[in-house]
């Protein structure tokens, strides 16, 4: 089987995109080699999967020239002719699925020629294609800024100024440019400023020196929110700066409501990617009040959370202009909120509905993933250890999970030595890991040794006069994943003791 560039690209295109890619390499100003376009028709045979021991050189080969006509340097530059062909291919649907892109290109190059009424029908069409305040985003902004700009550079070529009414026209021109820019700007340096803080936390990297924090605090945002609070604009400006203050003013959740409330009135404005950021960002907002409280189990945030998650679904603002599948992370984090809610009827319903809706790569994996944790929380454990055992570990990214849930199937299933082999090898996993934040590791560190002295409790191998030393220390370490689980194992095994302990003197 081939191990090449081309195979990956091709297996992540879909159907539609190959249809594309056909009949982009059948154009002669795309390409001009038939022996590519060969090479393609052969390889595409074994789409989606390319798993075939069928698919080597040789066998291109002789599809291509004839048996023992093998030459490997000839299919190695027609297979790296076919991966730049792909590229250009890629590279010309996304320009041409970015309508500003394609559009400002195209204004550019019909100033510099001077084709005034082309230019001018064009600019109309895009003057049009903005006018309304819909399907907003950073993006959105930037448009209308290079249209107005556009505007003006053609303008100064082609117009002699012969009055002050088109004089003022041109200088509005400018002002409107400005005006846009400037809320693209307030939109990508908060966003960026909010990224860089998750993902300092997310990775456990280092936050000071943060350039874009130093930037933000270099501007008067506040003045900049009244300078354009006239203008049909403000609303984005509004929401942003509200972004940025709930998560700097945690204490209470009155900027969380504040910021809700903006993105609910004005969502029906926004474009699809636009309503997803901001509602995830509520979700963010939750967790982190949760993880600061220390308690994940909090049904305040959980249901709130629900609730917002329910609306991304309704809406499906998951997907949009470029990804029209449901990303795995956001499956996950529904899924393990609704059986910390024990909505269980509701989540098998999500599994069943919203599944199928992942990426075909991520589909597989996950669904196996949902069934193990709706098993588990059924207490049919054997079904969920069966599902759990599907999961192909070596290209899953949530090997915590499987671990974690692996463990709470042995003690559950009384497989108490091998639990405690798991765990040996967690601990050393978790060591040479630095990709977790030092936050999340200590908390599944505790679950960990809570867990194994547990099982050493329950083995006798540990003094029983220490349970309830550990079992008291536990109630109030809510800084541990799954403690609701964990204590209640404590709890059922000091009821196990008692009752062992007043059968021994009755």
């Amino acid at each position: 089987m081939i191990d090449h560039q081309i195979i990956d690209i091709l297996k992540a295109l879909s159907e539609e995109e190959i249809k594309q890619f056909r009949k982009f390499l059948a154009s002669p100003y795309f390409n001009r080699s038939r022996n590519v376009n060969s090479m393609f028709e052969i390889l595409v045979k074994f789409y989606p999967d390319f798993n075939s021991d069928k698919l080597s050189k040789e066998f291109i080969s002789s599809k291509l020239f004839g048996q023992g006509k093998f030459n490997d340097s000839t299919i190695r530059n027609l297979l790296s002719d076919l991966v730049n062909s792909s590229e250009l291919f890629l590279m010309q649907e996304n320009f041409r699925k970015s309508a500003l892109l394609s559009f400002d290109y195209l204004l550019k190059e019909l100033r510099e020629k001077k084709l005034a009424d082309v230019f001018l029908r064009n600019s109309e069409k895009l003057n049009n294609r903005y006018s309304e305040l819909k399907n907003v985003d950073s993006e959105y902004y930037l448009a209308k800024h290079k249209i107005e700009l556009n505007k003006f550079n053609f303008s100064a070529v082609n117009e002699k100024i012969m009055d002050n009414k088109v004089a003022d026209e041109h200088l509005n021109e400018l002002y409107l440019s400005g005006i846009y820019i400037t809320v693209h700007y307030v939109i990508e340096i908060i966003s960026l400023y909010l990224a860089s803080i998750f993902y300092s936390i997310n990775y456990n990297r280092p936050i000071e020196n943060n350039f874009l924090k130093k930037a933000i605090k270099l501007v008067n945002l506040e003045d900049l929110q009244s300078l354009l609070s006239q203008t049909e604009h403000s609303f984005m400006i509004n929401i942003y700066i509200s972004l940025m203050k709930m998560f700097e003013n945690m204490e209470s959740d009155d900027a969380y409501y504040e910021y809700k409330n903006l993105v609910r009135a004005h969502s029906s404005k926004m474009d699809k990617d636009e309503a997803w950021f901001h509602y995830n960002n509520m979700v963010n907002y939750c967790t982190l009040r949760q993880i600061q409280s220390g308690d994940h189990s909090s049904d305040k945030y959980n249901l709130e959370m629900f609730e917002i998650n329910e609306e991304i679904l309704s809406n499906e603002y998951y997907t949009n202009k470029k990804v029209n599948y449901l990303r795995y992370e956001f499956f996950r984090e529904i899924l393990q909120l609704g059986l910390r809610l024990k909505k269980m009827n509701w989540v098998e319903n999500f599994i069943i509905n919203y599944g199928p809706k992942l990426h075909k790569s991520d589909k597989e994996n996950m669904m196996n993933l949902a069934y193990t944790y709706l098993y588990y929380e059924k207490g049919d454990y054997l079904k969920s250890w069966k599902y759990l055992n599907k999961i192909k570990i070596d290209s899953f990214i949530y090997k915590y999970d499987l671990k974690n849930y692996a463990l709470k199937l042995y003690y559950e299933m009384g497989h108490y030595e091998e639990a405690l082999m798991l765990i040996d090898s967690y601990k050393k996993f978790m060591n040479r890991n630095e990709m977790i934040s030092e936050q999340e590791k200590n908390r599944t560190k505790n679950f960990v040794s809570y867990l194994n002295k547990l099982i050493l409790f329950k083995a006798g191998q540990l003094p029983q006069k220490h349970f309830s030393t550990y079992r008291r220390r536990l109630s109030t370490a809510k800084d541990t994943i799954s403690h609701s689980w964990i204590l209640a194992k404590y709890n059922e095994q000091s009821m196990q003791v008692r009752e062992r302990s007043t059968a021994k003197y009755a």
